[in-house]
């Protein structure tokens, strides 16, 4: 969780360079994970769709947290946030 929290911190808020940066550590790291689920089917930490899901959980969470406990974002902010 703690290296999660960092990287998205560098995705989020970082630089370009910074986030270039995370984008490749995250995908060496999760190249190695991989599965079966339950129902038998192949799992892979690089299948698109889960990754898009993945980060959009943690955008989300990200700005509930802020939100909660820092302040609100302002509407242009907030589209900046997502963007």
């Amino acid at each position: 969780a703690r290296y999660t929290g960092n990287l998205l911190q560098s995705l989020l808020w970082g630089d370009e360079d910074q986030g270039a940066a995370a984008v490749g550590h995250m995908k060496r790291r999760h190249t190695v994970v991989r599965g079966d689920r339950a129902d038998g089917e192949a799992y892979s930490a690089e299948d698109p769709e889960l990754q898009l899901w993945v980060w959009a959980t943690l955008v989300d969470t990200s700005k509930e947290v802020f939100e909660r406990f820092a302040r609100a974002f302002q509407p242009e902010e907030k589209e900046s946030f997502y963007q």
